[in-house]
């Protein structure tokens, strides 16, 4: 009788693991036939090639599309994942869009969300409405973030005048108070920027006038292989230095390309008589046009009135913008 081999145990595995040959239990198949690649996560640090396998036959995935998910974000982090995701399903049980809740935590342990809805539209709808009732319905006392979960690579960016005396405008009395006001400001703005990534830090910070000036990198904490790896990161050791600093479209691009090569960098076309208000200065129409939120506040008569849309060749470098961004005040 022929000798039975003992059955090896299975090893359950993760979809990064490599696949082990077996033997076809079909013809292999012929040249020419599609392959399907596997993309590597944006968030990894390095970049590995890319894996390709034959596909003799098309599989319907069963994995929603990311057009589909809403991302939240600024969860609390003391709680317990099953727990904040059954909090969360409730809080968001009112809406008739959200179909499914999940929330899990990312490399450094905090905590994030994603909504799962029918179809993009219903997705979209449903964003929309959270983006403008998140104010008035907080979290356990928190200000929920939600954003899209599809891979974008492209940002509108403008400059503001910042938010604390923007509020003093509105709140004058005339336009001619408003105008010597925003006029009185204008020297007050920043007159030096640095953008610079601390050894420790992901994304990029902002510092401003003596501090950016007067900033020294620490660089007996950068080793050989930091060194090696940050070669292409414009922000490590002594960042990106702009003094003086101008509010000009210039100066904007001059950022965006400093995040990581860029496919386009151009203004921003309104529907009203295709009206392309990039000029460094502004112009007698600018009153009229009308920008998209947050983009409609309030600027400096120094600061170029536009709107710009950037589009970056890789999405990581459209995040680290945007985290940017986020710590800065003009």
């Amino acid at each position: 009788m022929p000798q039975k081999h003992p059955s090896k145990e299975r090893a359950w595995g993760t979809r990064y693991d490599t696949l082990l040959s077996s033997p076809p239990s079909s013809p292999p198949s012929r040249p020419g036939q599609a392959v399907t690649s596997i993309p590597h996560s944006p968030i990894s640090k390095h970049r590995p090639e890319e894996i390709v396998s034959p596909a003799p036959t098309a599989i319907k995935s069963d994995r929603p599309s990311h057009e589909c998910s809403i991302f939240v974000g600024s969860l609390p982090s003391n709680i317990d994942v099953a727990e904040l995701t059954t909090l969360l399903a409730t809080h968001l049980s009112l809406f008739p869009e959200a179909k499914k809740v999940k929330v899990l935590r990312d490399t450094k342990g905090g905590p994030c969300g994603f909504v799962q809805c029918d179809d993009p539209a219903s997705s979209a709808r449903l964003l929309e409405v959270l983006q403008t009732t998140a104010p008035q319905q907080p979290f356990l006392g928190r200000q929920l973030r939600y954003e899209s979960a599809h891979a974008h690579r492209t940002l509108f960016v403008s400059y503001r005048m910042p938010a604390q005396h923007a509020h003093r405008i509105a709140g004058l009395d005339s336009s001619s108070d408003a105008d010597h006001f925003a006029v009185n400001f204008s020297a007050g703005l920043p007159n030096a920027m640095r953008v610079v990534r601390p050894r420790s830090a992901k994304y990029p910070t902002v510092i401003y006038n003596t501090e950016a000036q007067g900033y020294i990198a620490n660089t007996s904490d950068w080793s050989d292989t930091d060194h090696a790896t940050n070669v292409e990161d414009a922000f490590s050791h002594e960042g990106v230095l702009l003094a003086p600093l101008k509010f000009d479209a210039e100066t904007m691009r001059k950022l965006a390309l400093a995040f990581g090569p860029i496919e386009h960098f151009a203004c921003y076309v309104t529907d009203s008589d295709d009206i392309v208000p990039c000029l460094s200065e502004p112009e007698a129409h600018m009153d009229k046009v009308i920008f998209p939120y947050p983009h409609d506040a309030p600027r400096s008569p120094v600061m170029a009135p536009g709107m710009w849309e950037v589009k970056w060749e890789r999405r990581e470098d459209c995040v680290a913008a945007l985290m940017a961004a986020s710590h800065t005040s003009i």
